[in-house]
């Protein structure tokens, strides 16, 4: 008995994560600008609770996120962003963390 209950979910399992399907998927735009503005966007948005990638491309300054959309949304990654310093899309960074950036990562005014 036991063998076939570990058969069927041993099959049921797969079939599960499958019909689950990939995270949601958003493109932010920041004001990133060397390897450091990147490992520190990067490094906050997968410690943020339901981000399962986060890549950002520092010649577009556009970071994907994959995140599962039952446990966070776009307005709470795009605030994760700007607590660092950073403007995301149309929310600008907060200056709490902007005087904490390495003068390279400042934003120039």
């Amino acid at each position: 008995m036991k063998m076939i209950k570990s058969a069927i979910f041993s099959l049921a399992f797969p079939i599960l994560l499958l019909m689950a399907g990939p995270g949601k998927q958003i493109k932010i735009q920041t004001n990133a600008v060397c390897g450091e503005c990147e490992e520190r966007i990067e490094t906050a948005l997968l410690q943020s609770k339901g981000v399962e990638a986060a890549e950002l491309n520092l010649d577009t300054k556009v970071v994907m996120v994959t995140f599962n959309d039952e446990k966070t949304d776009a307005a709470a990654l795009r605030s994760t962003i700007a607590k660092l310093g950073y403007d995301a899309d149309d929310v600008k960074g907060e200056e709490k963390g902007v005087k904490k950036l390495p003068m390279c990562c400042k934003p120039k005014n």
